[in-house]
């Protein structure tokens, strides 16, 4: 049981880490959408942000479900 629960832990990290990058990489779209006013990167960038955050909500919340 106690290599599940790492499983676990190790798949809530792996996930975590691929919304704070995907969220980053969509701050830097927008940051460069703002600088060059260019509409379409701004909407990207807003996009893969929220998409960001969303992943690493949707691991922080649902993950520990699955460990019980």
């Amino acid at each position: 049981m106690a290599f599940f629960a790492s499983a676990m832990a190790l798949l809530q990290s792996i996930i975590t880490a691929i919304g704070v990058a995907l969220g980053v990489m969509g701050c830097i779209n927008l940051f460069e959408g703002f600088q060059s006013d260019n509409p379409a990167n701004k909407s990207q960038g807003f996009k893969q942000a929220i998409s960001g955050a969303g992943i690493i909500l949707a691991a922080q919340t649902l993950i520990p479900l699955i460990t019980i």
